[in-house]
């Protein structure tokens, strides 16, 4: 009992060491298919900073999670369906997680920065589709969400004219890494970046796990190039293939408070979309080795902010390959200084072998409260 309370102790005297922030989270799920289910989860995110001495940082991000409601799904909830992929899923997060998100040291100086540790790792020019970013994928419906940590080492040094960035991440295959560099310059409010990286891809086929260490150059572009009309642009091919990934959005914001958003997708792709996506596919799909499964998307937005405090949103997000696509209006409410309420509506159009053909409709509800 004594070593209890002496734990208790330590870990309280440890954690008020740091400066804190975090958010409290409620989210339901409801969706509509053939019958009406709803699934959700309550969520905690604790956020601690340290200044250990001059220019060192350590952070520290934890978060509690409980899921209810549905916990048994088929593949065809969440997954396009194939005859040959009809199988039970169960949430293998539990009814109770708790995790550390972020755990790194960050030295920090006037013309480098070095961070060491499982950080948060998000970069490229695109809203929802970033080609050039093999690290962290975003969720298709959910791109504004947190990126989760990746354990790395980063240096990122920064010159007058340039920046030049590099991280290495070591791989679960313990003989190999990855490692991501580029290189980038501002012009007139204009960015460009120059990448060269190498990734471990991973494949799941004939029930065997394959790994290829793949080369890439790729190009990113970012800025206001006539009429205060945002655009930026990647593209990224793998050395010694014919293989090539790009997107290109354009964003306009009108006095009135009105935002327009246009987003293209294109990747290049060994199969076409016949009536089912391959079984194979569908796998890497599942274990998240790839994000977008189709060729071609677009992605359109309209924002309006009511005022300070309310925004209404709608958005189409869509398969060109398959011909699918979901409509989301969605409503958010600022209701004071750190409470934030959401409501979206999902209106899935499309075959149930198609990628975004999973439902009839779902609505989504999440409040978040701040601290």
């Amino acid at each position: 009992m004594i070593n209890v309370v002496m734990s208790l102790v330590l870990c309280i005297n440890f954690l008020f060491c740091f400066e804190s922030s975090g958010y409290f989270e409620s989210n339901i799920d409801i969706y509509s298919k053939n019958n009406i289910n709803y699934l959700g989860y309550n969520k905690i995110r604790l956020d601690f900073e340290k200044k250990i001495s001059n220019g060192i940082d350590f952070n520290l991000s934890l978060i509690g999670k409980n899921n209810f409601g549905l916990r048994y799904l088929n593949s065809e909830d969440f997954l396009p369906y194939n005859e040959k992929n009809n199988f039970n899923y169960y949430d293998t997060l539990q009814t109770v997680l708790f995790l550390i998100d972020n755990l790194f040291f960050s030295y920090n100086k006037s013309n480098f920065k070095i961070l060491i540790g499982k950080q948060p790792i998000y970069y490229g020019s695109g809203f929802i589709w970033n080609p050039i970013n093999k690290i962290s994928f975003k969720n298709v419906l959910d791109p504004n969400y947190e990126i989760q940590g990746n354990n790395a080492f980063r240096l990122h040094f920064f010159a007058q004219a340039y920046d030049f960035d590099l991280i290495i991440i070591p791989e679960e295959k313990g003989d190999e890494i990855s490692f991501f560099t580029s290189i980038g310059t501002s012009i007139y409010n204009n960015y460009l970046r120059l990448h060269v990286f190498r990734y471990l891809n991973k494949t799941y086929k004939d029930n065997k796990l394959l790994y290829d260490l793949d080369n890439y150059l790729g190009l990113t572009y970012s800025g206001n190039l006539i009429f205060d009309i945002g655009s930026s642009f990647e593209v990224v091919k793998k050395i010694n293939s014919k293989s090539m990934e790009w997107t290109v959005s354009f964003d306009y914001t009108f006095k009135y408070g009105l935002n327009i958003m246009y987003e293209r997708f294109h990747q290049d792709l060994s199969y076409d979309y016949n009536s089912e996506y391959p079984i194979d596919l569908i796998h890497n799909y599942l274990l998240g080795f790839i994000n977008p499964i189709g060729e071609d998307y677009f992605f359109f937005s309209l924002n309006y902010q009511i005022d300070n405090y309310n925004t209404i949103s709608f958005q189409s997000i869509n398969n060109i390959s398959d011909k699918s696509s979901i409509l989301i209006p969605s409503l958010y409410c600022s209701l004071y200084d750190d409470v934030d309420l959401s409501f979206y509506l999902y209106a899935f159009n499309g075959d149930h072998t198609t990628e975004f053909g999973l439902n009839d409709w779902a609505f989504k509800i999440r409040v978040q409260i701040y601290f």
